[in-house]
């Protein structure tokens, strides 16, 4: 485990890691789904482009809730608002072998991207009790590292057997996958007070004031929205460029999801060790510039080798921010409980997923993919510069 000692740490940790691991092969095959081909399947359903950009934004629009959810994991089990959530949320995609309308489609999907939100902050506070300080960083990425591998090898299998054997008969089998994934995370043991129910309730008030009272964390909370309303702006131009203009089939689309996810791995590595080696700050930073490239390739009207080079950066920075998010809340909470901060983090995320692609639509239909992809470069050039300016400061 690169410079880890397996040995030296205590038998409770090697315990949780294992949980957390073979938790993780299970979530790679059912995100090999739901990050690739979610919104492919949309499409040729024949959903508008109203429809696949609420399908981009639900899973952020989910996460308006989640100054509630924090609010109650201090107060109840947090293992439970885990895996609960990941066996029923994820359950309910059994139920899209019946439809072929992509009205009840979106839907389903929409329930599903709930039932995630509630996890988030849980989830923080979970590996902030589970892994010590010194190798966090390098255990979650490791971990991360699992699922992507499978990921990967999934992308491809799944992206051709739909073109065999079609969602209908791959998704439910996915989803059964998927929510085995939260029955793992149950046995989970938390050495610290984090799996038994405590008596302090965090005030949604209190949660919402983190912005202004912590300086710092509303800059970088600043930079993160107009970030992340850049790369939404053109997330669900994306696979419509993919589809509609290079005309790319399922086995196509699974082989730049492969390498999206395969580059994930370098990134969740490095993201990894400049967490434990420097701040989750850098880490977010560095992730965040990176992911300028995506639009700036694809403004090159390119042809399917631009978009495998657009995949690279993608898949860089995608693996990297999933790491150091949740480690930036708990670099800003200190000693305290991160779920706040986690929740103030989803919930921005839910405001942006609700306007952005939206509003990516319309720049779309009113003025074309170049447009888009040319707005989204730009915010996302903005807020790593403003991320730049903060770090410089450390």
């Amino acid at each position: 485990m690169s410079s880890l000692n397996w040995n030296e740490l205590d038998k409770t940790t090697r315990k949780n890691f294992s949980l957390d691991l073979l938790s993780s092969v299970l979530r790679g095959i059912f995100f090999a789904v739901s990050t690739s081909f979610f919104t492919v399947v949309a499409i040729r359903l024949g959903a508008s482009s109203f429809l696949v950009s609420v399908l981009i934004a639900a899973p952020f629009a989910s996460r308006l809730l989640t100054p509630l959810w924090a609010s109650q994991t201090n107060t109840s089990n947090k293992i439970k608002f885990v895996a609960i959530p990941w066996i029923l949320g994820r359950g309910l995609l059994v139920f899209v072998a019946l439809t072929k309308s992509p009205q009840v489609y979106v839907f389903i999907i929409l329930c599903y991207y709930i039932s995630e939100a509630i996890t988030i902050p849980a989830y923080a506070s979970i590996v902030r009790d589970m892994y010590d300080q010194k190798v966090r960083g390098r255990l979650m990425s490791f971990v991360q590292i699992g699922e992507i591998l499978v990921t990967v090898i999934s992308s491809l299998v799944i992206g051709r057997g739909l073109d065999q054997l079609g969602y209908r008969n791959l998704f439910p089998v996915t989803a059964i996958l998927g929510a085995s994934a939260g029955l793992i995370i149950w046995k989970i043991h938390l050495p610290k007070a984090g799996g038994v129910a405590t008596k302090k309730l965090i005030k949604l008030k209190d949660i919402f004031a983190l912005v202004w009272i912590n300086r710092r964390y509303g800059i970088y909370s600043l930079a993160v929205m107009i970030f992340g309303i850049g790369h939404l702006i053109a997330a669900g131009s994306y696979p419509m460029y993919q589809i509609k203009v290079l005309n790319l089939s399922n086995f196509y689309i699974g082989i730049l999801s492969s390498v999206f996810s395969l580059l994930g791995i370098v990134g969740t590595y490095a993201s990894g060790r400049i967490i434990d080696k420097l701040n989750p700050l850098y880490a977010a930073t560095l992730m965040i510039g990176v992911w300028f490239f995506l639009p700036t390739l694809y403004l090159l009207k390119g042809s399917f080798l631009t978009l495998l080079v657009a995949s690279v950066f993608h898949g860089l920075a995608n693996g990297g921010l999933s790491l150091a998010y949740p480690n930036v809340a708990i670099y800003f909470a200190n000693d305290e409980d991160p779920s706040g901060y986690m929740a103030i983090h989803s919930t921005l995320g839910g405001v942006r997923g609700l306007v952005a692609p939206i509003l990516g639509a319309w720049i779309f239909e009113k003025y074309g993919y170049q447009a888009v992809f040319s707005v989204s470069a730009v915010l996302i050039f903005l807020g790593t510069m403003i991320l730049f300016s903060l770090v410089r400061k450390l």
